[in-house]
């Protein structure tokens, strides 16, 4: 299994720009045979937690849209990362799975909300697990990886599992 691990450089309230930034980054690991992508959290918003109310994804639908779209497009499975969401009751930091058949196969709101970054202050926690049969793991969404090139950020990491 060929994974791409993704470090993008988030433009700090501007979900346009990091949708953008998503397509092509996908676009990317398609042309270089990724089996599975996965992104970081927040990824639509960055952390303005103030400005939740204009800019989070209302009940994840853009995301999912977008997420379905290109993973059915380019076959290859998504793992959002994770993106703030309005939803009935309340915000949410949200991290949705496509299969490479474009299918929404997960949904997950952080349950572990992180203090330090006052995402309890802004946001509710999640309550549900989840199982993906097609590859085995504990979903953490604040797990970071960290690549960075000599040109900083916005760049994706190839792994591959023989």
């Amino acid at each position: 299994m060929k994974m791409a691990i993704v470090q993008m450089d988030i433009a700090f309230g501007e979900p346009e720009k990091n949708f953008l930034q998503v397509e092509s980054f996908i676009s990317q690991a398609a042309k270089q045979d990724a089996d599975v992508i996965v992104f970081p959290e927040m990824w639509n918003t960055g952390y303005a937690l103030k400005d939740l109310e204009k800019l989070a994804d209302k009940n994840g639908e853009q995301t999912k849209n977008m997420l379905s779209r290109l993973a059915k497009q380019h076959a290859i499975h998504v793992v959002g990362g994770s993106v703030a969401t309005k939803k009935a009751q309340g915000f949410f930091n949200t991290m949705y799975v496509a299969n490479r058949n474009g299918d929404i196969v997960a949904e997950y709101d952080k349950a572990h909300l992180f203090p330090l970054m006052d995402e309890p202050v802004y946001m509710q926690p999640g309550q549900a697990k989840i199982f993906l049969s097609w590859i085995m793991w504990n979903v953490v969404v604040s797990f970071v990886l960290i690549y960075v090139s000599q040109n900083g950020f916005g760049h994706m990491c190839l792994m591959e599992r023989k």
